[in-house]
């Protein structure tokens, strides 16, 4: 028996735009979308002989996955009614029910209880409903707080939108949108959390532009220019001039702002209404990459590593470290405030024994400042992101102790955290995860400065944004890690993350490559799962990484090399 196909984005796409150019009749509109979902040829035919449907069902009926029938222009929404209730039609349990008219398609998911309509030369830009064709059901965002839940919905709206109401043909266009998409985020963080005044963008789109959303695209266009402006003439509309400078590269590129209609301008006042100062970038980063990667959505879903899982990584490798030091340094203050308390020592006395604890605090936060963190494969930027907070919250910690032992009339020292976003190091094959990590890196810093606000009133100013060039957006697998994260032997570097997996025989030919430039010829690498660049690069190549992950990384090149040894000896025989 033929089995379907389980087709790329990219090929999907292809498939579905013959009919942006062909007409074809309605009767056969539900064959070609089998066709263009993976079914083969040979499917096709079979159903169209009866074979493999219900054939007491006057139309396409095929079960627990399609049923579809031809309609007239002017039957369309009352066929597809009264299929959601017709008996045959409930028994068989097709996951998406489809009407056409050779024009327009109308249709159903069953499962989701959603609909969709589109002409069907629209159809090849916004396909994303027919994925249970595939086998792939709709990603549910579980265990995940209502902020990120809500707003990564209204994204995957917009995007959807934005794709429907455009023709984006190249590489280089829906980077574009990407990039479009990752500013509004921005926009709408920045107007919550006071990096901008409150409620400046969304408030500006919905006093200067037209309800039809006819204009949108020129004004955005015109806001995001503005914001990598610094010097500014004074012949600039306020409107457009109310926005601050920004920098940080984040508006710096020119790119094609998508056209946009009164849909989309409703979704994004809709984006703007949402409380996104609660967002967690952390996580958040991950979901909007899944939002702007309609086949990742679709096939992946919430694809990061979590944050429990982290954590499991993080803690042995150097929290737990870091913080038993502080658990030490809050033991001996509370020993001494308990003396102090019950008059054991006078106060002068409790002061003078303090600074030996704050003198170590200080060197505590002195070492956290010289560390260096390095995530080769880093995605969205969990493990940076999670390990920046973790810090952060550390950090905090001590800073209390050194209040308490120095006296909250003393404590005026603090302007900054020691912990800055040039610690963090990271490697990214592709470009719009490259782009997300950096801007959730920028998130989670503004949120952590207003933590360390609220709890020593310190104010750091979020603008202007300053560049991490040190986040680089290249093939892991063939970059010198040393020039991503340069170190000498004496720093603490610590390198963590979750590359990929894939087997030996799935691997492509460009990662075969990818393995020899890795490792070249002192590892037979030909039966080796491609993650083993990454661990060879960062236990073998790099000997002052394997110094401070010794044990962990022998674990794994003692487990390539017997690996090797068994499929050699296998090849022997």
């Amino acid at each position: 028996m033929a089995k379907k196909n389980q087709l790329s984005y990219k090929e999907i796409e292809e498939n579905l735009k013959f009919l942006k150019t062909n007409a074809i009749s309605s009767e056969e509109v539900g064959y070609h979308i089998l066709l263009s979902f993976g079914k083969s040829n040979w499917d096709i035919q079979r159903y169209k002989e009866g074979k493999g449907i219900l054939t007491t069902f006057d139309g396409l009926l095929i079960k627990g996955l399609f049923c579809y029938k031809s309609a007239t222009t002017l039957t369309l929404i009352s066929l597809l009614d009264s299929l959601k209730k017709d008996q045959q039609v409930i028994k068989a349990a097709p996951k998406i029910i489809a009407v056409s008219d050779g024009e327009r398609i109308l249709a159903y998911d069953m499962r989701e209880k959603e609909s969709y309509e589109n002409p069907l030369s629209r159809l090849y830009c916004d396909f994303e409903f027919f994925y249970p064709l595939m086998g792939i059901e709709k990603v549910q965002y579980v265990e995940e707080s209502p902020a990120d839940i809500k707003a990564a919905e209204k994204l995957a709206k917009l995007h959807d939108e934005l794709r429907a109401y455009n023709d984006f043909d190249s590489e280089n266009d829906l980077h574009d949108l990407n990039i479009f998409i990752t500013r509004l985020l921005f926009c709408f963080f920045a107007e919550d959390t006071g990096i901008f005044p409150e409620q400046l963008f969304t408030s500006s789109i919905e006093r200067f532009t037209k309800p039809d959303g006819s204009d949108i695209s020129d004004y955005l266009a015109d806001a995001f220019r503005i914001m990598d402006v610094q010097n500014r003439t004074a012949d600039i509309p306020q409107i457009i001039n109310q926005f601050p400078y920004v920098n940080g590269g984040l508006f710096s590129k020119n790119i094609q702002i998508p056209k946009m209609g009164a849909k989309a301008r409703k979704i994004i006042l809709e984006c703007g209404e949402l409380d996104w100062k609660n967002i967690n970038p952390d996580i958040f980063g991950s979901m909007i990459q899944a939002v702007v990667n309609p086949e990742e959505r679709a096939t992946q879903g919430m694809h990061y590593t979590s944050v429990p899982n982290i954590m499991k990584v993080i803690r042995p490798l150097f929290l737990d470290n870091l913080t038993e030091e502080y658990n030490a340094l809050l033991q001996k203050y509370q020993q001494l405030k308990s003396q102090k308390d019950l008059s054991e020592i006078s106060l002068t006395q409790f002061y003078k024994s303090c600074k030996t604890i704050k003198d170590n605090c200080n060197k505590l936060l002195l070492r956290i400042s010289k560390m260096k963190f390095f995530d080769p494969a880093c995605g969205s930027g969990n493990f940076l992101i999670i390990t920046y907070k973790a810090l952060r919250f550390l950090e905090i910690d001590i800073l209390k102790i050194i209040r308490d032992c120095t006296g909250e009339a003393e404590f005026n020292f603090i302007n900054n955290s020691c912990i800055t976003l040039k610690q963090f190091y990271g490697i990214e094959l592709l470009d719009f995860p490259h782009e997300v990590a950096m801007l959730s890196l920028w998130l989670a810093e503004h949120q952590m400065n207003r933590k360390l606000n609220e709890e020593f009133k310190v104010n750091i100013d979020a603008l202007p944004l300053h560049n991490i060039n040190q986040i680089v957006c290249g093939n892991a697998c063939r970059i010198d890690w040393n020039t991503v994260c340069p170190h000498t032997t004496d720093e603490e570097v610590y390198v963590f993350g979750n590359p990929p997996y894939l087997g030996a025989r799935l691997q492509s030919e460009e990662q075969k490559i990818d393995m020899e430039y890795a490792m070249g010829e002192q590892v037979a690498f030909n039966n080796l799962d491609y993650i083993t660049s990454w661990i060879y690069k960062g236990a073998i190549k790099n000997p002052s990484l394997r110094r401070r992950l010794g044990r962990v990384y022998s674990v794994f090149y003692s487990f390539i090399c017997k690996l090797n040894y068994f499929y050699r000896r296998c090849a022997e025989a």
